[in-house]
């Protein structure tokens, strides 16, 4: 195994994954690796996350790990922070960023973030 201090030999196995929200994945080349910390049971890498949409969120110090299998739409935050961001903010509106023109003038939303 190639690792960020060189590399070792390791046992490898093929093994069936069942992930928290009972999506299986079988026939997955895994390699055995020490886990000096005792935190992990096993490390998912991106040949499985790729599989599927995988999403990791913290609200309130409370973690979720969600995988689903396969794909089925765009998970984007930065969208939806946007989003958010600018809820209510009408077309024609100055944009909030405050963004001028070359007049001075500001910029309409439309024209700016609202893009």
């Amino acid at each position: 195994m190639k690792h960020a201090g060189g590399s070792s030999p390791v046992n490898n196995y093929l093994v069936n994954f069942f992930l928290p929200n009972n999506v299986g994945i079988s026939g997955v080349l895994v390699s055995e690796c020490q886990d000096d910390t005792g935190s992990f049971g096993a490390i998912i890498g991106m040949d499985i996350i790729t599989k599927g949409d995988f999403s990791i969120t913290n609200v309130g110090g409370e973690t979720c790990m969600t995988f689903r299998f396969p794909s089925i739409n765009t998970i984007d935050y930065v969208a939806e922070a946007r989003r958010l961001k600018y809820a209510g903010v009408g077309r024609n509106a100055p944009c909030p960023c405050g963004k001028k023109d070359a007049s001075g003038k500001a910029v309409k939303f439309k024209k700016c973030c609202g893009k």
